[in-house]
C-alpha cells in the first residue's frame, strides 16, 4: 500500500512536471518570438537606413545614432543584468549570485534589443532569447509564488524554451539546459526542459512555419580521402574562435576603463555601424 502511495505520488510529480513545462513553454517561447519579430524589424529598418534606403540627410542620422545609442546606455544602468547575451546572467540566477528582477530584464531587453540592431550593432538572438525565456519562466514562479526549486526549474525550462523559439530548434533547447545551463544530467530538467522546449518549437513554427533557421543542402558526399581536410578546418575554426572570444573579453576590459559614464559609451560602436554599414552591410546586426 505504501509502495503504490509512493508510485502515485511519484507519477503525479511526473504529470506536474510535463503540464509546468508545457506552460513555462508556451508562455517563455511566444515571449522569444515576439523578441524575434522586433529585431527583424529593426535590422530591416537598420538596413535600409545605413545603404541609403531611407534617404534620412548624414547629419541627422549622426544625430539619431547618438541620441537612440545614449537610450541603450540609460537602459543598461537601469537594469545592469540586462548587458551582454544574458547567459551568463542565467547561470548566476541558478547558482544563487544574482536575482534578476523579471520584468525589468524583459522590458530592457526588448527595447534596448531593438534599439541596438536598429543601429546595426552586432547583436544576436541566441543569448537575449535564452535571458528573456528565463525571465518569462521566473516571472510566472513568482505569479504562482514557488519555492526556490521549482522557480529554478522554471528558469532553466523558461531558458530551453527560448533557445527552441529562436531558432525553431527544440533539440538544442533541451541539449543547451543540461549542457550550458546546468552543466550535468539531471531527469527533472530533462523531463522540464524538454517539454517547454516542444511547446515553444510548437509556437515558434505558429508563427515562421515549418522550414528550418539555418537551411544547408549537401550538394555531394565528401570522398574519404579529404576527411584530413576536416580535421585542418576544426583546427582554424577552433583557434579563430579562441581570439574572437579572446579579443572580445580584452575589449571589454579596455571599454570598461574608458574615462566617461557608461551611458554615453555606445556612442562608440554606434558610430563605428555608421561608418562601416554602408560599405559592409553584411556584417550588420547578428550574422545569421
Amino acid at each position: 500500500m505504501v509502495r503504490y502511495k509512493l508510485l502515485t505520488g511519484e507519477s503525479r510529480f511526473r504529470v506536474h512536471l510535463i503540464v509546468q513545462g508545457l506552460a513555462v513553454g508556451a508562455v517563455a517561447g511566444f515571449a522569444a518570438v515576439c523578441y524575434r519579430l522586433l529585431l527583424g524589424m529593426a535590422e530591416r529598418f537598420s538596413l535600409a537606413a545605413l545603404t541609403g534606403g531611407l534617404s534620412i540627410p548624414f547629419p541627422v542620422t549622426v544625430l539619431l545614432w547618438c541620441g537612440i545609442a545614449v537610450v541603450i546606455g540609460r537602459l543598461m544602468e537601469w537594469e545592469p543584468l540586462a548587458r551582454g547575451s544574458g547567459i551568463p546572467q542565467v547561470e548566476g540566477e541558478l547558482l544563487g549570485q544574482v536575482s534578476m528582477s523579471w520584468w525589468k530584464v524583459l522590458a530592457a531587453k526588448f527595447i534596448g534589443g531593438a534599439l541596438a540592431i536598429a543601429l546595426g550593432l552586432s547583436l544576436g538572438r541566441e543569448g537575449p532569447s535564452v535571458q528573456i525565456g528565463a525571465a518569462a519562466g521566473k516571472g510566472m514562479a513568482v505569479f504562482q509564488k514557488r519555492g526556490k526549486v521549482e522557480e529554478r526549474l522554471f528558469l532553466s525550462s523558461g531558458a530551453s524554451a527560448g533557445l527552441s523559439a529562436a531558432f525553431n530548434a527544440p533539440l538544442a533547447g533541451v541539449i543547451f539546459a543540461l549542457e550550458e545551463v546546468h552543466k550535468s544530467f539531471s531527469p527533472l530538467v530533462l523531463m522540464s526542459a524538454m517539454m517547454a522546449s516542444l511547446a515553444a518549437d510548437f509556437v515558434s513554427k505558429h508563427f515562421f512555419g515549418l522550414r528550418p533557421v539555418f537551411s544547408f543542402g549537401v550538394p555531394s558526399v565528401l570522398p574519404l580521402n579529404l576527411y584530413g581536410h576536416l580535421l585542418l578546418l576544426g583546427l582554424l575554426c577552433g583557434a579563430g574562435g579562441a581570439l574572437f572570444c579572446r579579443v572580445t573579453l580584452d575589449v571589454q576590459t579596455l571599454y570598461g576603463r574608458l574615462p566617461f559614464p557608461a551611458r554615453y559609451r555606445v556612442v562608440i560602436p554606434a558610430l563605428a555601424a555608421l561608418c562601416i554599414g554602408p560599405l559592409l552591410p553584411g556584417i550588420l546586426g547578428g550574422g545569421h
